[in-house]
């Protein structure tokens, strides 16, 4: 009798165990470049200030990205590589049902530097930082 009372409540449970690992989300997808090129290593961060969830992934060398076991909720996904800049996408996990994201970094904005130098005695030397404003001058060569 007790074999049997252990079956049977081990058959009972067994359900809702199932059911609650059958919420819970996972979000797939890819990074590339405006080219459409992959990007591997990028850093990504699934966030929820609200519950204190947080889930870190790494983009393989196919550019591909994975988080699993995700509870049912809105998220904040911050993405991150070197030499591109920086994006932040707030994105819901409903279901069970997988999410879908097709990532674009934008390239990271180069700073050039331009140094004239007149020749001239007594000369100065002017330095511009691309698209950050008007030249400096400096005195002599």
């Amino acid at each position: 009798m007790r074999i049997l009372a252990g079956l049977l409540l081990g058959r009972l449970s067994s359900p809702v165990f199932g059911q609650s690992l059958g919420s819970a989300g996972t979000i797939r997808g890819k990074v590339g470049d405006p080219s459409g090129a992959v990007i591997a290593g990028v850093r990504l961060r699934l966030l929820n200030d609200a519950t204190m969830y947080r889930q870190e992934a790494t983009t393989s060398a196919s550019g591909e990205l994975q988080f699993m076991n995700i509870p049912p909720n809105v998220y904040h996904l911050d993405v991150e590589a070197a030499g591109f800049q920086h994006q932040h996408r707030d994105l819901t996990v409903w279901s069970a049902v997988p999410v879908s994201l097709e990532i674009s970094l934008a390239i990271e904005a180069q700073r050039t530097c331009e140094v004239r130098q007149s020749v001239a005695a007594g000369g100065s030397r002017e330095r511009r930082d691309g698209g950050l404003g008007a030249g400096v001058r400096e005195p002599g060569a």
